[in-house]
């Protein structure tokens, strides 16, 4: 996989703008926002949960499927798309290839529907889908989802459908919430006055091996397992006696060598004029393609259509093989072999660069005269296809001939009933099917197989009766299992299932209780809060992320990431220092990153270099971060063992870090200060120096807890000569510069820019409890400075003058910018991606307000990512950036947690809680190490009352720190730990003592307590 300054270099180069002046900044994006007072009090409200309907459910795709388990959607109406859980991660594009209005695909047979019949025998048959109501509501709370299908103006059964979609979600166990599997349970109920006979019918296309290479050898084969009230089909692909010929004959249809296209007729723009050599400007590499030429409709990017039709030929050898490419768009990307006016085979790519050698068994064809087409009618990402190598051959390569089981694509489904009824190897098809659910049941044959280039289809069927007002559920779990993944050990679910039908067996053994617990989640994130529903929601659409193709989870436990679906590989460490959801809700996969990756593979023990593609590579923010994610991994445990593990190289890696500041003025001034805009900073900044001096913060904390006090007091002296030094000499007295120094030309620097990340670690110190790096007031105003300068609320007069890169944010958008010049000075070659909106930073920047108490710019910011992605113009769950899914963006986390004046220290037993939204009536989740529930405070004359209620795992704690009304004294301090069993309540006054420091009030407890499942602390304090 390329960089992507790489890939990218071309679109640079076209983009790079001159000086802009001050003014023309500043009237471009305006100081005055447009927000009245009331807008201002309704982001704060509590408000009504979120429904969607009518134009919102067109991008709809909320993730539904395990973390690290694939990738796997249901859209708005209920429907399931975007099938990415065999271990292809397919990458969407950049900016305005994956930032654009689309439904997600579904390029499989899959479905639902339901039949009634009443007492007079009318039938009324509908599929469970958009086509059939047009009154569909969607409620989209992750990792749960629920569709109503109704009806306004179309003839559907006359019974209510419910639908509830979701896979196991229990935040600190990861492994229950890694099924590979999505389970959707049904609900129906009869609103008529009349008994109402019901069939809930659904199907399901066997796509294993979907893209193998020994096509013409294998067969797909569905299977039925019945087991009680287990009723089951698995999917799989098997092979098949294949006889060997000892003298191969070979006829070749095309190998594009001759440099033109002889034999073919073009028309379009996409293929030009010849065969192309290799890759295309702006495209990754291609690869597998023989010889110097190939077919690549890439010329001209994606947007380029067009078709080759080859001349007839007599199809007078038993097999065809071929190499594809390209785009996964069936009908649109592929390629086509047409007999007597009908498409007999066909063939896309794979959304990758990599041309795989596939068969197609034209036995059944043979006498018969053909041609083939290769066809580029999509404009979207991945709108190309790339062939070579098409022959005719009575015999295959031996790579051809048997089932590779190490093929990502290797693998078995199971659609399973979890009650009696009636499964089916085979469908007749669609219409027959639906015409089918008006008989009675009819068991077919227990297993079937299909060669590979005919659709395999299983179905099931429930029939059941309804009384009036009665409702019934059904449930039904579609499994997987493809264990293989690209260049890496299988994944983590093999080592708990071995098959698809073992997975839908085991979860529905275990299902009440799994489904208990994902609903207990809910309850406690959504309904158990005083947060508004539209924040609540937009704060953990990100966290869906980890049920993409974004990340893997690995057989050995190791949580490994791409940076978005399918781009930039190797859990970066600067897009990855952004993102806090991970840590918190699942914190022994991020424990997995910092050893089997930071301090694993990515380390050089001589000199401390923690390579940031898990590689030897530097990048200054990475480093940094590196050591803040392990002070959070250590507080998010329960004892000091991971700090005691991993101390060594954390100080070996900070060592490294302080080797670029020789002189350990806590300034990094000279070299390479390489960061995640892809480009080196030159010279003293807050971007890269506000990380360093937490990171410093940091080591001395974790020096302190390992005894080595000289080491403490000497990162805490290098942080402190940093922080002094910054804040005389780089805040311009509204916020923080980038120092260059004169004579300095090289590119990409931002000089007197407002650089939104510019107070980025000082986000870490507060999450981590680190204090402020640098002045309180300083900090208050540089912060303020971005949002008055940076937040657009419409980017669009902006780019018009500053067009971005990529485009993640449109003209009538809000936004908030990378970067402007409001004082002038923007260098001609300004800092890279300085006119792109990036939602990971803006949730980044939205914490940093907070924290300061500045919540209406920080509402407004959440709000604005809320407005783009609202299912009218984007999916919802997915923020994009480079690719689909960005991992940047679980950055969502920490303004939760900058809201809550929430900060935890396990081993410390500490909690921190202040909020500073609505704090005299306030109640929101929390996850903590390794215990989450409620925290809760409410306020009243002279008492302000805090609980800490556990729902799921412990909390052990020794120490909170509350907040108080500004200006107040507490006096008396009651704290009691409350018990629940049954219908009784037992509450134990605890000896506790408490100090105020600043505005808080320091509770202290000489004898720790521990907090299990039900219990709760009831803090009360008197003034």
């Amino acid at each position: 996989m390329l960089s992507r300054r790489v890939i990218q270099i071309a679109t640079v180069l076209a983009v790079l703008t001159t000086v802009a002046s001050a003014a023309a900044d500043k009237h471009l994006v305006p100081a005055d926002k447009g927000v009245s007072p009331a807008e201002l009090v309704a982001l704060r409200q509590r408000g009504e949960q979120r429904i969607y309907r009518g134009e919102a459910l067109y991008t709809i795709g909320m993730p539904c499927g395990g973390i690290g388990a694939g990738q796997l959607y249901v859209r708005g109406d209920g429907t399931l798309a975007c099938w990415q859980v065999d271990g292809l991660s397919c990458f969407t594009g950049y900016g305005a290839e994956c930032y654009r209005t689309y439904r997600p695909d579904s390029v499989i047979e899959q479905g639902f529907a339901i039949r009634t019949t009443d007492a007079d025998g009318e039938q009324v048959v509908a599929t469970l889908d958009q086509s059939a109501y047009d009154a569909i509501e969607f409620i989209g709370e992750y990792p749960r989802a629920l569709i109503r299908y109704r009806a306004a103006d179309k003839t559907v059964p006359p019974v209510d459908v419910d639908l509830e979609v979701f896979s196991p979600f229990c935040p600190l166990e990861a492994a229950d919430s890694g099924w590979p599997a999505t389970v959707l349970r049904f609900s129906v109920t009869n609103p008529t006055e009349q008994n109402l006979k019901v069939a809930l019918g659904g199907w399901l296309e066997n796509f294993t091996c979907w893209n193998h290479g020994s096509t013409a050898t294998l067969l797909r084969q569905n299977r039925r397992h019945v087991q009680g009230k287990f009723n089951a089909l698995i999917m799989e692909t098997i092979e098949r006696d294949f006889p060997r010929l000892r003298e191969p004959t070979t006829h070749v249809i095309a190998d594009f060598e001759s440099g033109d296209y002889e034999g073919w007729t073009v028309t379009g723009d996409a293929f030009g004029t010849t065969p192309v050599e290799g890759t295309l400007p702006n495209q990754q590499e291609v690869h597998a393609y023989s010889g110097k030429r190939l077919v690549n409709s890439y010329l001209g990017g994606d947007r380029t259509v067009g078709k080759l039709t080859s001349d007839p030929f007599d199809i007078d050898l038993p097999f065809m093989t071929l190499r594809v490419g390209g785009g996964l768009h069936p009908g649109q990307t592929c390629v086509n072999l047409v007999v007597n006016g009908k498409v007999v085979r066909t063939a896309t790519g794979r959304n990758n660069e990599w041309l795989d050698l596939i068969a197609w068994d034209l036995r059944p064809l043979l006498g018969k005269r053909g041609h083939l087409e290769i066809v580029d009618q999509h404009q979207g990402a991945w709108g190309h296809i790339n062939v070579d190598d098409i022959a005719l051959s009575n015999t295959l390569p031996k790579t051809l001939t048997a089932l590779d089981k190490s093929a990502i694509d290797y693998g078995s489904l199971a659609l399973a009933l979890l009650d009696s009824g009636d499964v089916t190897p085979l469908w007749p098809g669609r219409e027959k099917f639906l015409s089918s659910l008006k008989q009675p049941r009819r068991m077919r044959s227990g297993i079937v197989h299909r060669s590979m280039h005919e659709p395999c289809v299983g179905t099931l069927r429930k029939d059941f009766k309804l009384a009036p007002g009665a409702t019934r559920e059904v449930t039904i779990v579609i499994a997987w299992h493809f264990p293989n993944l690209l260049g890496a050990p299988n994944r983590h679910y093999t080592t708990r299932a071995y098959d698809a039908l073992n997975v839908a067996q085991k979860l529905s053994e275990r299902l009440a209780e799994l489904r208990a617990k994902t609903l207990l989640f809910c309850e406690n994130y959504y309904r158990r809060s005083t947060m508004p529903w539209w924040l609540n929601e937009r704060l953990m659409m990100p966290v869906s992320t980890l049920a993409t193709e974004t990340v893997q989870w690995r057989r050995d436990g190791r949580f490994w990431a791409w940076e978005g679906v399918g781009c930039c590989p190797g859990t970066c460490t600067h897009v990855w220092n952004y993102a806090q959801a991970h840590a918190y809700l699942f914190p022994e996969l991020a424990r997995s990153v910092r050893e089997r990756q930071d301090f694993g593979e990515a380390l050089d023990e001589t000199t401390g270099l923690v390579g940031f593609r898990g590689d030897d590579r530097f990048a200054a923010d990475g480093q940094a971060g590196t050591i803040l994610k392990s002070y959070r991994e250590h507080r998010n445990s329960g004892d000091l063992q991971f700090l005691q593990r991993n101390w060594t190289k954390i100080k070996l890696a900070l060592e490294h870090l302080i080797s670029h500041d020789p002189d350990e003025n806590g300034i990094i001034e000279h070299g390479r200060q390489h960061t995640t805009y892809d480009i080196d900073l030159a010279g003293p900044n807050t971007f890269v120096g506000a990380l360093y001096i937490a990171a410093l913060r940091a080591g001395a904390v974790m020096a302190m807890a390992m005894d080595e006090t000289e080491t403490a007091a000497r990162y805490q002296a290098i942080a402190d000569r940093g922080g002094a030094w910054t804040a005389e000499h780089l805040f311009n007295g509204e916020y923080y510069e980038q120092q260059i120094s004169a004579g300095d030309k090289r590119p990409w620097q931002y000089g007197s820019g407002c650089l939104s990340d510019q107070l980025f670690g000082q986000n870490w110190a507060h999450q981590l409890g680190l204090g402020e790096l640098y002045p309180r007031d300083q900090i208050r105003s540089a912060l303020r400075a971005v949002y008055q300068h940076n937040w657009a609320p419409d980017v669009g007069p902006y780019n018009a003058q500053h067009p971005p890169e990529r485009w993640f944010a449109r003209a009538g958008e809000p936004g908030l910018l990378n970067c402007t010049w409001p004082r002038g000075g923007r260098p001609d070659e300004p800092v890279r991606y300085r006119n792109e909106v990036w939602t990971g930073i803006e949730y980044q920047v939205a914490a940093g307000l907070a924290w300061e108490g500045l919540v209406d710019e920080a509402l407004q910011i959440v709000r604005g990512i809320d407005q783009r992605y609202d299912g009218v113009k984007h999916n919802p769950w997915n923020e994009v950036e480079c690719g689909d899914h960005y991992a940047r963006a679980l950055a969502c986390w920490g303004v939760r947690h900058a809201l809550m004046g929430f900060t935890f220290d396990g081993p410390a037993g500490t909690l921190s809680f202040a909020p500073r939204l609505q704090p005299d009536d306030f109640e929101a989740f929390f996850c903590a190490g390794e215990g989450w529930g409620t925290l809760a405070q409410e306020r009243g004359p002279n008492v302000q009352v805090n609980c800490v209620l556990v729902a799921h795992g412990k909390l052990r704690l020794r120490k909170l720190e509350l907040t108080p009304p500004e200006g107040v004294r507490v006096r008396r301090v009651d704290v009691r730990h409350v018990r629940a069993a049954d219908s009784t309540i037992d509450e134990t006054e605890l000896e506790a003592s408490y100090v105020m420091k600043d505005d808080r009030c320091v509770i202290e407890l000489p004898n720790a307590v521990a907090l299990v499942a039900d219990e709760k602390l009831l803090v009360t304090l008197n003034w």
